[in-house]
């Protein structure tokens, strides 16, 4: 496996979800000493709980593709 940095966003990921490839995310948010690195908030309306948020300042994104979907051995 090899990767590559890229600081810009393209289509190559939709275009390969589309023709039938298994493209995963990951997220890893930056770890600051004198800070915390996450902030959660809970969004409410009436008592009800819509959603919980996460805000982080930064964050590395990685886009892996494992192959095709319909590949014989997906555990590979």
């Amino acid at each position: 496996m090899a990767t590559r940095r890229r600081d810009r966003i393209n289509s190559d990921e939709e275009k390969r979800r589309r023709l039938g490839h298994e493209v995963i995310s990951g997220k890893r948010f930056a770890e600051h000493e004198d800070s915390p690195s996450l902030r959660t908030a809970t969004v409410e309306r009436g008592g009800e709980v819509l959603g919980a948020p996460t805000y982080g300042q930064a964050a590395t994104i990685r886009r892996t593709n494992l192959g095709w979907r319909r590949r014989q051995n997906p555990n590979v």
